[in-house]
């Protein structure tokens, strides 16, 4: 199966890609400040900026956790959590927030991030510090995980950071704080999102034809949302692996086939 690259917006810089219909999943680190900045001009050169960002980004797990520790960035008092997971080493929550606002035009946010209980606060203090509205909403497990002492988890929190954020009325999408969350496994990735409660946040938070970005796509189910709810879609995804498995998941629901294809411009 063919493997090309996408010649970035940066002199010198390329980023392997595929594109299948109005969807387009590029290999990389999603708070690479580069690969946004090519992302955002691709195909054509011209600016194109999203209406929604939806992600699950890696979390923090006892074990794997590598630091932790208040840390000082211009002004501003920050936790910061280096973990090793998901082939992100060394990953910081604060600066996935210092990135979020490339995706959008100037002044506005709208962004619904998973996490765990452990970085909650960081992003709710990182919203309130930029000036973002921020909601809390429950992803709920259909089955708890045994894991550790005191309570078992069944949740996870999914936290709304917006501002002049896209809302729309009458769409018919679920709009209670507590979304169940059934696992629909894909290629066996650990975490994979339900795409039908993907569609449902969709259909609060932007319109047919909008630019939907998921940084950390996994097997894509973002991506599969967005092609069966009408909207172009951005994905990026470090681990090789599940790029491959997104890239083919794509053109199983866009064409019906198992081929990979790649696209230059």
């Amino acid at each position: 199966m063919q493997r090309t690259t996408a010649e970035g917006v940066l002199p010198k810089q390329r980023y392997r890609f595929c594109t299948v219909g109005q969807q387009t999943i590029f290999h990389g680190d999603g708070t690479d400040e580069d690969l946004i900045l090519a992302a955002t001009h691709w195909p054509g050169g011209e600016c194109q900026k999203a209406t929604l960002v939806l992600t699950d980004p890696p979390y923090q797990m006892p074990g794997i956790r590598a630091a932790s520790g208040m840390a000082k960035t211009d002004g501003r008092i920050t936790t910061l959590h280096h973990v090793k997971a998901h082939g992100l080493d060394n990953f910081e929550a604060e600066y996935l927030l210092e990135t979020l606002p490339l995706w959008f035009p100037k002044n506005t946010m709208n962004a619904l991030l998973w996490c765990n209980k452990d970085l909650l606060a960081d992003y709710l203090m990182g919203g309130k510090l930029r000036g973002w509205a921020q909601n809390v909403l429950i992803g709920q497990k259909p089955s708890v995980i045994p894991f550790g002492g005191g309570h078992w988890s069944d949740v996870e929190y999914i936290v709304h950071l917006r501002k002049n954020a896209t809302w729309v009325d009458g769409t018919g999408g679920y709009r209670g704080r507590v979304l169940p969350m059934v696992r629909e496994p894909y290629g066996g990735h650990p975490t994979p999102k339900p795409v039908d409660l993907l569609m449902g946040q969709m259909a609060l938070m932007s319109r047919e034809g909008d630019l939907v970005v998921d940084p950390f796509c996994g097997t894509g189910s973002t991506l599969v949302a967005c092609h069966r709810m009408g909207r172009r879609g951005i994905g990026i995804e470090k681990d090789a692996h599940w790029f491959e498995v997104a890239c083919q998941r794509l053109e199983e629901e866009v064409n019906g086939t198992g081929l990979f294809h790649s696209a230059m411009d």
